[in-house]
């Protein structure tokens, strides 16, 4: 059997996890990390156990042995706690990323099939909204419009050092997703690839109904949207409330909450699974 190496950081995560689901005593601790870090002398596990106490993450206390002497025991603080979140937090986001590859392997040409869903470029300007770095699924997206828009420019708002690195033909206007430095009426089209938090979603789709012209459309084109509510107790859906609820940053969102949003900015618009895992919102601004 192989072990993994017991690095200090490793290990103490795995410490938190353990204490997560209760107090424990040392050498219970050293039982349990032993399957995997079979290098692990209990000597350093104690000195870590101290150092972490030290920094507030755990704490511990003398207690009754059930048969025997007293011995020491660990509880996880909330201090652990924070940092079991952030764990939590890191994880649902590899797992995200993985995800992504997982798609794009699947769906394998989104260009193609963002063609079926708005295969005619509408005479006028267009607008592409990105938040804070690029994807190669937004790299996608970005390839599809500008392509579809030549010989015309693509203007862009976003991360100004990223999208000035693509040999696409954009026009970078500077400022952001909920203040766009352009005129009302500007823009017959525009693409929004990544939301910001929620609190600033009514704030975008307004800024973004401002600079359309009317009877433009905006796409919305989240990184990870969910049509159907979750109803069952699985993992999946753990993962989707959990990466909702508890880190909104991650930018998986509720299908529900957006087109609610939608339908109070602007009289006309929906949401349709254009593949799999990939969920498009649109809209129209009245005539």
């Amino acid at each position: 059997m192989s072990f993994k190496k017991a690095s200090r950081s490793r290990v103490q995560d795995r410490i938190l996890s353990i204490l997560e689901e209760g107090p424990s005593y040392g050498y219970e601790i050293f039982r349990q990390l032993g399957s995997d870090y079979g290098d692990l002398r209990l000597n350093t596990l104690y000195r870590w156990l101290v150092d972490m106490e030290e920094n507030s993450l755990i704490h511990s206390e003398i207690s009754p042995g059930p048969l025997g002497p007293n011995r020491r025991v660990y509880s996880i603080t909330m201090g652990g706690k924070k940092q079991v979140h952030l764990l939590l937090r890191d994880s649902i986001q590899l797992l995200l990323n993985f995800y992504d590859d997982y798609r794009r392997f699947l769906i394998n040409n989104l260009e193609g099939i963002l063609k079926h869903v708005s295969s005619v470029y509408p005479s006028g300007h267009t607008l592409l909204l990105f938040g804070s770095g690029i994807t190669k699924r937004e790299q996608a997206i970005l390839d599809f419009i500008t392509e579809r828009c030549r010989p015309n420019p693509v203007y862009a708002v976003g991360d100004k050092c990223i999208i000035s690195g693509s040999k696409k033909k954009l026009r970078l206007l500077g400022g952001s997703l909920t203040k766009i430095p352009s005129r009302s009426n500007s823009f017959n089209e525009i693409w929004v690839t990544k939301l910001p938090e929620r609190e600033y979603w009514s704030d975008t789709l307004n800024e973004c109904k401002r600079v359309l012209k009317k009877g433009g459309r905006i796409w919305i084109l989240p990184a990870f949207a969910y049509l159907i509510p979750p109803f069952q107790h699985t993992i999946e859906d753990f993962l989707r409330v959990t990466a909702v609820h508890l880190f909104p940053n991650l930018g998986v969102i509720e299908s529900e909450s957006l087109r609610k949003e939608i339908q109070a900015s602007f009289s006309e618009g929906g949401a349709c699974e254009i593949a799999y895992g990939v969920t498009a919102f649109w809209a129209i601004k009245e005539e």
